[in-house]
């Protein structure tokens, strides 16, 4: 009987010792499967992080520029009234290729220039705060492919008191802040002036550009001490050149791929718990 109950225990103790390794074994897997899972979805979030950043890196910026492109500034002023329009502070450039201010578009309507040869009516201006300078004195100087007569324009206003000036940009224009000056003398001595930088848009070309009358040689800028000329309009160039923008992916896009991954992943573990 003794020997009976031995062998029934032994017997028993053996069944359990096979029936408990198989489950220590699968538990053990199952914990190794939703570490492997935890493990992707960590992955998948860190590339998510990594991407979104680069992506918005190539967004070019509004304040910025790319050579060859085109821009405005709109003038609001007095109705039919003419103001100089020059791009300041550039006499330290040489004028040579990838040395160059940005140019006044030729043959806008309402835009003046003075000839390449002559006479400089225009450039003759002496502008306000400037210690006796004129405009010629104040933009780069001409070269046999460029005359400085493009980096300055007298323009006129139409009835409502408005103007629209175009500036090109190319290969030649030096990679730097520009800033554009607009002026007269009454605008300089009273303030009465708004210049707003903006899209190519509303610019009427005529067939052939149109120089001022003969003036006298150099008009004098009122002077006074309590008052002060607006700010230049300000904008910048880059030396790269126009290309394609990759897009820049939407917040609400990425939040509903990263929550389809993450359900994904859920489902995944869930089916091989249930294995």
């Amino acid at each position: 009987m003794k020997n009976t109950d031995a062998a029934i225990r032994m017997f028993l103790a053996q069944r359990a010792i096979v029936y408990h390794v198989p489950h220590e074994y699968t538990g053990r897997m199952k914990m190794a499967r939703l570490h492997s899972a935890f493990i992707l979805l960590l992955v998948i979030t860190c590339c998510i992080a990594i991407i979104i950043p680069v992506s918005a890196a190539n967004v070019s910026s509004s304040d910025s520029l790319t050579r060859g492109s085109r821009f405005t500034i709109t003038i609001t002023g007095l109705p039919n009234t003419a103001y100089y329009v020059w791009v300041t502070r550039t006499s330290t450039l040489s004028g040579l290729s990838g040395d160059q201010p940005p140019i006044i578009v030729g043959g806008q309507l309402r835009v003046q220039k003075d000839p390449p040869d002559g006479p400089y009516n225009i450039g003759s201006y002496v502008f306000s705060n400037g210690n006796g300078r004129t405009i010629r004195d104040d933009v780069a100087p001409s070269t046999p492919v460029m005359s400085n007569t493009n980096y300055y324009a007298l323009v006129t206003t139409d009835a409502v008191g408005r103007a629209v000036v175009a500036f090109q940009t190319s290969s030649a224009t030096a990679t730097r802040t520009f800033s554009i000056k607009v002026e007269n003398p009454s605008s300089a001595a009273n303030n009465v002036l708004l210049v707003e930088r903006g899209l190519p848009t509303g610019i009427t070309i005529q067939p052939t550009p149109s120089y001022l009358p003969v003036l006298p040689t150099t008009t004098r800028a009122v002077e006074t001490p309590t008052t002060s000329p607006p700010p230049a309009t300000t904008l910048m160039t880059m030396t790269a050149a126009p290309e394609a923008t990759p897009t820049r992916p939407s917040p609400a896009g990425i939040e509903c791929c990263m929550v389809a991954i993450a359900a994904g992943v859920v489902v995944w573990g869930k089916g091989n718990l249930s294995r």
